[in-house]
């Protein structure tokens, strides 16, 4: 699998707003062979691609092994994407916030040890 390939099509069309990718065993691991750090301001200058063609040039096998990409992709939207790998193969999921349950957002009603709904504490003070 073409890293490049495989990052344009899972950001389905999405502005990264910043990335981490690195390649290399695991997260905790500071000594990766390639490590592609991605800033908006640098996808504002005309001049910068050293992002696109760091990762134009990994090719791995995504189907089998362990996983050699790891990283996270932000985007403009708020969603993002995260490497993913399960049983030898790996891929980009993406992630997005869930919407808050309206439950969640009214105002609870808080209710003290005792049961009383109206209760305001007086009897912890004793």
């Amino acid at each position: 699998m073409n890293a490049l390939t495989e990052l344009i099509q899972a950001s389905e069309g999405r502005t990264i707003k910043a990335a981490w990718i690195g390649l290399g065993w695991d997260y905790d691991n500071r000594d990766y062979e390639v490590r592609i750090d991605y800033t908006e301001e640098q996808a504002a200058d005309p001049n910068y691609s050293d992002f696109d063609r760091a990762l134009n040039g990994i090719n791995y096998d995504d189907g089998f092994g362990s996983q050699k990409l790891f990283g996270l992709v932000w985007f403009t939207d708020g969603s993002w994407l995260e490497r993913h790998e399960y049983d030898g193969a790996e891929s980009w999921a993406h992630k997005s916030l869930p919407p808050i349950p309206a439950h969640l957002r009214k105002q609870p009603k808080i209710v003290c040890h005792c049961g009383d709904v109206d209760c305001k504490g007086d009897h912890m003070d004793a």
